[in-house]
């Protein structure tokens, strides 16, 4: 009987310790697209991070689900939000990149992505904002950059 409650003991102790490895389905894949890369996949050339152009999807429990970044090509003057799932990676959920120049209009890249949205424009010498969005869980969570900057 007691060599019974061991093997039990030591066996749940097992599973629990593989489930908090291994952690939830939806966080178990690593996202294989960086800011640049995915930034680089959609418009070629070599890209930046941007002073202060990070910010964290949060999801209903406030865990990270995503990141947003701001991105610049110094060669072509472009910029390039990015949103870089962190979970459900692989999976089609509504994704969302925006780019906006001071005096513009928003520009979007929303549709159902695997790894990541991304949006970038020609803002050379302009100040700009940039926001992200994702689907999970059944609820929108969104993040975004309030006030014009990085203008250079």
């Amino acid at each position: 009987m007691r060599n019974t409650v061991r093997r039990v003991v030591v066996t749940c102790a097992s599973v629990l310790a593989v489930m908090a490895v291994a952690g939830s389905p939806a966080h178990a894949e690593t996202n294989p697209y960086t800011p640049a890369s995915a930034c680089a996949e959609d418009e070629g050339g070599r890209w930046v991070h941007m002073d202060d152009g990070h910010r964290e999807i949060r999801g209903p429990k406030s865990e990270v689900i995503g990141d947003v970044y701001l991105m610049h090509d110094r060669g072509t003057g472009k910029k390039c939000a990015v949103t870089i799932k962190r979970v459900d990676i692989g999976k089609e959920t509504w994704t969302q990149a925006s780019l906006q120049l001071q005096g513009g209009e928003p520009s979007d890249e929303i549709a159902p992505y695997k790894y990541y949205a991304a949006v970038s424009l020609d803002a050379r010498n302009r100040c700009v904002m940039y926001a992200g969005a994702m689907v999970y869980n059944g609820g929108e969570y969104w993040v975004e950059r309030e006030r014009w900057d990085n203008c250079n």
